[in-house]
């Protein structure tokens, strides 16, 4: 029978492929078979949403967000700014607001100052319509850790109505 050592629990039963025992009564007896060990790895759950309320956003400008709710440790939030350890991560938004005088309502999500191409969301029309926009990238960050901001790409000052952005560490 395989163990798992995280002693969470004291309930034995059956689990495909093999029977898994985390209880401390049948740690010694597991550990002297001749069997495999499991053990189960720690998960960082973080994840933090944070809300986009009215605001006039000038061309390449921040679009700024307050924390709305966090969980775990790994995810910190600043002035409208997430900056994330290494690791993998899901990161989505979706607001709305106004079309420009650009006549493009557009937005992408930035890593480190530089513009995650995939995460651009763009919508055309005429002035003052309304326009809705978001997209979701999983991000994978190496080393020192990333600041990501939602920016306007369109052009122009952009009024928007509201929105949020989440990230989940995966």
């Amino acid at each position: 029978m395989s163990c798992n050592l995280n002693f969470n629990q004291c309930n034995c039963g059956q689990q495909y492929p093999n029977p898994i025992s985390n209880c401390l009564r049948n740690l010694i007896a597991d550990l002297n078979r001749s069997e495999n060990v499991i053990i189960n790895p720690v998960i960082d759950t973080s994840f933090a949403l944070s809300i986009i309320t009215s605001q006039t956003v000038e061309n390449q400008a921040l679009v700024f967000s307050s924390l709305s709710f966090s969980r775990g440790s790994s995810i910190t939030f600043s002035n409208g700014t997430y900056i994330l350890p290494e690791g993998s991560y899901v990161i989505s938004y979706s607001i709305s607001g106004l079309l420009p005088a650009s006549e493009t309502f557009a937005f992408a999500l930035f890593q480190n100052g530089n513009i995650i191409s995939s995460s651009t969301t763009s919508t055309s029309g005429n002035v003052g319509d309304s326009a809705n926009g978001g997209d979701s990238e999983v991000i994978s960050i190496v080393g020192t850790p990333a600041q990501i901001t939602l920016r306007n790409i369109s052009g122009a000052s952009t009024t928007l109505i509201g929105g949020n952005i989440t990230v989940q560490r995966l």
